[in-house]
């Protein structure tokens, strides 16, 4: 798997089992933007994370597995 880029676009890929986080199922398979990748002291998980933003403007964490080269 290619590294992520801050900055650059991929598709968001929410699993469904995660449904209990409705603006995240809301934005699966919408395109997001990179804005950072997460610190250590800002997620509780060995994987890494990154901030990312939707075209509405919406803002979220997600594991690098759950962004896909569009």
């Amino acid at each position: 798997m290619p590294a992520i880029e801050i900055g650059q676009s991929y598709r968001m890929y929410y699993p469904s089992r995660f449904a209990t986080r409705p603006e995240y199922t809301a934005h699966n398979g919408q395109m997001v933007k990179v804005l950072r990748h997460l610190g250590e002291d800002e997620c509780d998980t060995e994987y890494t994370m990154f901030q990312v933003q939707a075209e509405d403007g919406w803002i979220g964490h997600l594991y690098e597995q759950e962004l896909i080269a569009a």
